[in-house]
């Protein structure tokens, strides 16, 4: 060692340990968001899954209410119980609440048998914890019965005339809400689903 060799002040140690923490801060930031979009982009891919199977659902009901003449019409009578309604919830605020947020007309159909499922079985996905984090259909362990967490069909008039939505047009809007990682509004997915009797 050099008799004229000096080391780092304390200054500048603390410069470079600032300038490190920033570096790995901006880092872990940056792999954060990252990670965030990677997880929304699963969950977009996911729900739309789920809507896309009572997008089915609909038209499968639709397509045999018009093919099988001996079929039994309640069950397309049921499903299209209500058109025109439309659930007053805010979907930029927070994910609804239940039935009452939804105007009590809101369904789910059931994949396993195309029965209409009343929209008391729904929850938000993100009441607890401990349920699915992001909108999906769950089945139970020991039979055919299925939970809807955020996702939800609405019998709709919107984007049709609802003065001139005659009997045999039919609107039905599948919806999705749930919290999703890295946003403080909810993520949403809907789509419009519109049926005619010929």
């Amino acid at each position: 060692m050099f008799k004229n060799e000096r080391g780092d002040t304390i200054i500048e140690v603390l410069l470079a340990v600032t300038i490190f923490s920033m570096v790995a801060a901006g880092a872990l930031s940056i792999m954060s968001q990252g990670t965030n979009t990677a997880q929304r982009a699963i969950e977009i891919t996911l729900v739309r899954q789920h809507i896309d199977s009572q997008v089915e659902a609909l038209r499968a009901a639709h397509h045999a209410a018009a093919t099988e003449a001996t079929i039994e019409g309640t069950q397309w009578e049921q499903l299209t119980d209500g058109v025109g309604a439309l659930s007053s919830y805010d979907s930029s605020q927070s994910c609804p609440a239940g039935d009452e947020a939804l105007d009590g007309k809101s369904f789910i159909i059931n994949p396993v048998n195309a029965k209409k499922i009343p929209i008391s079985q729904y929850e938000t996905a993100d009441a607890e914890p401990t349920l699915p984090p992001f909108a999906q259909l769950v089945k139970a362990s020991d039979s055919d019965d299925f939970t809807s967490y955020g996702i939800w069909i609405e019998p709709s008039a919107e984007g049709i005339n609802a003065a001139t939505l005659e009997p045999g047009q039919y609107s039905f809007r599948v919806r999705a809400c749930w919290s999703t990682a890295g946003l403080s509004t909810p993520s949403n997915l809907e789509t419009v689903v519109r049926l005619y009797e010929i």
